[in-house]
């Protein structure tokens, strides 16, 4: 790796103690999942005052996907950016970039609706940049991970990434629906500019953002924006193994933006869209009980393993949740969903950080991030699309006997039918699993690809005889 003892000219080169890295990094974290909850629930919120879903789903299936794909665009392109930022600037400025945009869209949002004036493309051109925002938000806070935590508390502050992406979306709805029925959309939109002025100030006053662990070598001259990407592209290709990290993590996102869809459609089927808001908090209280073991203990030893159980278990919640149209089935497995998935985000990135050179980590988390906008994207809109194979499937209001009975249960017809569907996408899943699970290069990525963080560099130089991978050859400054 071509680096040398100049240091960045953006940003101080310092280092933290772990004890200074973890209490700065759950303060940052903290506050940037209120901002990201924030801003998914009056975004939401915006989409709900000016009925911009309910006039797309009016004319159709077809645009009722293209809506629920519009935000996973931009959030899919500025992934990119994200990473180079992160990658040149630092995580501080990554974040205040992203922070920033969210505030200046919201102010003006404030504005017009405080004067009368707030059109339905307006919020399209609202919501559309900040799903950019969360983008670059999002690929900062993962970049920071490494500069701000040794690699033995990496995993620990992997643990509640998940709370960043799934939660957030999903009890967006009910908390925009209470809080535009308490304080309105105004006070909506001046709570969440509260706390996105909050966490601008807390990146600027934790210098933490700015540190590095003991022995990073700073690269001598800026990242060039054009061509910046080309070394991480040869460096993805030349490891087997991360190309099939991705892909199991791009699977996991689909299924879980399908699952999204389709839980509502599940608990539809016997109960109001209270029982949902209740499955989804319980599902949220189990996912939140496995990411604080994780922050506690870490991960154990041998995570490829745990991460085979767990998406094995991921899956296997998917069958069984859609096996009977029961409150306690549906809340049991949403807990084992959620736990496991928890779990799966963890280890992916842990893995993917530890193995990744420090100088490629921002790129790396972007396009860890342009994986999820592309594959959960894709989920949400394929369960859309398959909002009319239910009645294919069990025609009729009611399923009460046949084939589909013994295997969903009997019930409402059309939540049923999608419960069939969820449990033919689980049983994919955990065939899938199960193939994957037997190539080397999943199997073997420990032993094939040595950990490259900056504390196994550090060490390799003392070591001469240590062999580390390199970066395939590819220059960033070429």
């Amino acid at each position: 790796m071509a680096v040398s003892t100049a240091q960045r000219s953006d940003s101080a080169h310092f280092t933290v103690t772990p004890r200074e890295g973890g209490r700065a990094y759950a303060l940052i974290w903290f506050i940037q999942l209120l901002a990201v909850f924030s801003m998914a629930t009056v975004t939401l919120g915006l989409t709900i005052y000016k009925n911009s879903y309910d006039t797309l789903e009016s004319h159709g299936v077809l645009l009722l996907a293209v809506a629920f794909s519009l935000t996973f665009i931009p959030f899919s392109l500025a992934s990119p950016l994200g990473g180079l930022f992160a990658d040149r600037w630092g995580p501080k400025k990554t974040l205040l970039i992203s922070n920033t945009g969210c505030l200046v869209l919201l102010v003006l949002s404030s504005i017009f609706l405080a004067a009368g004036w707030l059109p339905g493309w307006w919020v399209w051109a609202a919501v559309l940049p900040a799903a950019g925002c969360k983008s670059i938000q999002i690929t900062g806070l993962d970049a920071a991970v490494p500069n701000m935590l040794p690699k033995r508390y990496i995993s620990r502050g992997n643990g509640p990434r998940m709370f960043l992406t799934t939660p957030t979306a999903a009890l967006a709805y009910p908390a925009a629906s209470s809080l535009m029925g308490s304080v309105g959309m105004q006070g909506l939109l001046l709570i969440t500019i509260a706390i996105l002025i909050i966490a601008i100030f807390a990146s600027l006053w934790v210098k933490a953002l700015d540190a590095h662990q003991p022995g990073w070598v700073a690269p001598s001259t800026p990242l060039p924006f054009r061509g910046a990407h080309k070394r991480l592209r040869a460096y993805v290709r030349s490891r087997r193994g991360l190309i099939t990290l991705f892909v199991i993590f791009g699977v996991f996102n689909f299924v879980v933006g399908f699952a999204e869809v389709s839980d509502r459609a599940i608990c539809d089927g016997f109960g109001s869209s209270q029982n949902l808001n209740i499955v989804l908090g319980i599902g949220a209280a189990g996912m939140l009980a496995a990411s604080v073991v994780i922050v506690r203990r870490g991960l154990p030893d041998r995570p490829v393993r745990w991460l085979i159980i767990n998406c094995l278990i991921f899956g296997i919640a998917l069958v069984f949740g859609s096996s009977r149209p029961e409150f306690f089935v549906v809340v049991l497995a949403t807990v084992l969903f959620l736990g496991s998935g928890a779990y799966i985000m963890a280890i992916i990135g842990t893995l993917l950080q530890t193995k990744t050179e420090p100088d490629l980590m921002g790129r790396m988390m972007g396009l860890k991030q342009l994986v999820v906008g592309i594959t959960y994207g894709a989920g949400n809109v394929v369960a859309a699309l398959c909002s009319n194979f239910p009645n294919n499937i069990v025609p009729g209001n009611q399923l009460k006997s046949g084939f589909w009975s013994y295997l969903v249960g009997t019930g409402e017809g059309y939540g049923r039918g999608f419960a069939a569907l969820t449990m033919l996408l689980g049983i994919a899943t955990v065939v899938f699993v199960v193939v994957v699970a037997r190539r080397p290069t999943l199997r073997d990525l420990d032993t094939n690809l040595p950990d490259v963080t900056v504390e196994d560099l550090a060490q390799s130089q003392a070591e001469p005889s240590t062999v580390v991978a390199g970066d395939a050859g590819v220059p960033d400054h070429a």
